[in-house]
């Protein structure tokens, strides 16, 4: 059945102007959460992203910017406010999971890159979660058209730079959005291996 969806979520940053973290959730015919995709500081030291301030105006050159599969919903958003969860693509298991192979190829090569983190600006499109978010968007609604089963777009209101929070229409910020952080599209080395899944801690 038709029943497994590809939705686009976000949540409040703890700043002013209405700033959202974006990210990508796949849902089972269940509506259970089985997949969310996500951009992250990571320490290039620790490998891990404690320590790093989401909220940076300048490049942060100790955080790598990368973006991780979560097997799973990401608990430590759940301190955040949630502004949308608005379905993209709804079809069936086969047709989501082939489209997923977009996003986690291009996982891979937004490593290969090595990034730095850059934070939220204000005054420019930096690299951050939401240039992640805004990427893999791209080629799964590119994967999608090639397997015939339509469009992902992503929602209106994230993309319109509105920059003041309207709390009867949600329009949000998500400032990097719009950043391509593979303008010249998915060409991972073929030695690169898969990042490991970002799991939750217990």
């Amino acid at each position: 059945m038709d029943n497994w969806t590809i939705s686009s979520r976000t949540y409040a940053l703890p700043v002013g102007g209405g700033a959202v973290h974006a990210y990508i959730a796949i849902k089972d015919d269940s509506g259970r959460v089985v997949a969310e995709y996500h951009g992250f500081p990571i320490n290039r030291e620790t490998g891990d992203n404690e320590g790093a301030n989401p909220l940076a105006i300048t490049p942060l050159s100790n955080f790598q910017l990368q973006a991780r599969r979560m097997a799973g919903e990401y608990w430590p958003l759940r301190q955040f406010t949630q502004v949308h969860d608005e379905e993209v693509f709804r079809g069936s298991q086969s047709q989501v999971q082939q489209i997923q192979s977009a996003p986690d190829n291009a996982m891979r090569e937004i490593d290969v890159h090595d990034f730095d983190y850059g934070g939220v600006h204000f005054l420019s499109e930096s690299r951050n979660s939401n240039s992640v978010y805004g990427t893999l968007m791209q080629v799964a609604d590119e994967r999608a058209q090639e397997i015939g089963a339509g469009r992902i777009e992503t929602p209106e209101r994230l993309v319109k730079d509105n920059i003041v929070f309207d709390q009867q229409s949600r329009s949000s910020w998500a400032p990097g959005i719009h950043r391509n952080l593979l303008p010249d599209g998915l060409s991972p080395p073929a030695n690169k291996k898969a990042p490991p899944l970002f799991r939750n801690k217990s």
